[in-house]
């Protein structure tokens, strides 16, 4: 709906006319929407329409990954309905705090507005410090909190693959109880990310999804042959198989076989006697379903953000 009248918004959001008259009037004065086109009238005077400004305030992400085996940082700042206004793509030498600072200045100054921040990368951070990450140089520092007190605007910290199989679950317009993703960098250790009805798990910790501890006795990072690959996926589905059940197990890497779903759903389901065999796809859109999920969850602050200056 790009254009509405005050009639058509009190009636699809059930508020009274006069309340929403007044929303309106607040809205005007602060730009976040404009007046649209009139509309035409039986008889009567026609009705004036208005429209969102998309570009009233703006969203900031940073999300890093591994892509062809080298890491990747990129930036985007998006308006209100999630669309890219500005991209960088960059091969850091090392991710270091600084670096996101200084990253994060030359999308402030191109657009002062940004009104919050999103920051995905393979880790965690537990109270505010970051506890665990593939770019170690972050480990132990206080990244959110130093970003935000420089910009001055909510900041926030998503782990890669939660993000990823948000994203997923929002292009696939999925509606299942359990959805789970594990992502296979190649030079790091896989990790999982887990949605239970809609909203992502973290755990305890949030140590949901971690593999850093080797369980299974798999060593991840040693050589393998496309057979043991396969093998140690396939132990891992089934052990989340076992405590999660979920409707479908999504497996990124950009060196997994193209045949890998069909071979690893075939071995999960000889390991439980086929007693569960969940639906298990293979997405090489790992950085767009990441991108997708850091862009949602950052507008989601934007939005509480605007609703906290308005003091609604």
């Amino acid at each position: 709906m790009n254009c509405a009248s005050v009639q058509t918004l009190a009636q699809q959001t059930s508020l009274s006319y006069v309340t929403v008259n007044n929303l309106i009037r607040q809205l005007l004065e602060s730009t976040e929407v404009l007046p649209g086109n009139l509309l035409p009238s039986a008889g009567g005077r026609p009705s004036q329409t208005y429209r969102f400004r998309p570009d009233f305030r703006h969203a900031a992400v940073v999300y890093g990954h591994t892509q062809n085996g080298c890491d990747t940082l990129h930036l985007r700042v998006t308006d209100l309905c999630g669309k890219s206004v500005y991209r960088s793509d960059l091969l850091p030498d090392r991710v270091t705090l600084s670096y996101l600072m200084q990253l994060l200045a030359d999308a402030f100054a191109q657009y002062p507005d940004i009104a919050a921040v999103g920051i995905g990368l393979p880790g965690e951070e537990l109270d505010g410090v970051v506890t665990i990450n593939d770019y170690t140089d972050l480990v132990g520092t206080r990244l959110t909190a130093s970003l935000s007190a420089a910009y001055g605007v909510p900041v926030f910290f998503e782990n890669d693959i939660n993000a990823a199989i948000l994203g997923f679950s929002e292009e696939a317009h999925a509606s299942e109880s359990c959805t789970v993703g594990i992502y296979f960098p190649g030079k790091y250790i896989p990790g999982a990310g887990i949605l239970l009805n809609g909203e992502i798990y973290r755990g305890k910790q949030h140590f949901a999804g971690e593999l850093r501890p080797q369980p299974f006795g798999i060593d991840w990072l040693a050589p393998k042959s496309r057979a043991e690959t396969l093998a140690d996926t396939a132990k891992l589905c089934s052990a989340i198989c076992c405590l999660l059940a979920p409707d479908t197990i999504v497996l990124y890497g950009e060196s997994l076989p193209d045949d890998t779903a069909e071979i690893v759903a075939q071995k999960v389901c000889d390991l439980l006697s086929g007693k569960f065999c969940p639906q298990i796809v293979l997405s090489h859109a790992f950085e767009p379903h990441f991108e997708k999920g850091m862009i949602r969850q950052t507008l989601e602050r934007v939005e509480e953000a605007l609703l906290q200056e308005a003091h609604f």
